[in-house]
């Protein structure tokens, strides 16, 4: 499980929205300020990051709280995003390519049966999404309220 912790901002319904710092992994690397990352973190500052998280403990405005979402969620969901649409695409191409089809050249038919493929794996894209939207295990989750002074006491030592 991934874990953050994160401010409530607001409360609708079985979500709550949480407002998180955005963090960069420079401070377990060894270059630490001299590359680019890290340059451009601190010339654009920390921003914070507004997100809808899942709220079976029924958190409020205002209150610290951690929120975490499966390893497995992120890993299956980055795969749906990239790898589906992309799939399809090539694949249709590739039928495009090898069908016999008189009125338009081969390499015409390929490009017109990619961008089908594309089209077709952004709408599958688009009901994987809308089935998963409410489960726990591809969105983040509240799990659980933290107190003001760990949430300070963490992020003083992340830094």
């Amino acid at each position: 499980m991934i874990e953050e912790r994160a401010s409530v901002v607001h409360v609708e319904d079985q979500f709550a929205w949480i407002e998180a710092q955005r963090n960069t992994v420079c401070g377990g690397c060894s270059l630490n300020n001299g590359c680019g990352v890290a340059i451009l973190d601190n010339y654009f500052g920390r921003r914070f990051a507004r997100v809808r998280a899942l709220n079976p403990i029924n958190a409020r405005a205002g209150d610290q709280v951690a929120v975490g979402i499966p390893e497995q969620g992120v890993v299956k969901g980055s795969l749906a995003i990239y790898a589906v649409p992309l799939v399809c695409m090539l694949c249709f191409a590739l039928l495009g390519a090898a069908l016999p089809i008189r009125v338009m050249s081969q390499e015409t038919s390929s490009i017109l049966f990619a961008l089908l493929g594309l089209v077709i794996g952004f709408g599958w894209l688009a009901l994987f999404a809308r089935r998963v939207n409410h489960h726990p295990h591809y969105n983040l989750v509240v799990l659980r309220r933290v107190s003001r002074d760990q949430a300070t006491f963490s992020e003083q030592h992340t830094e």
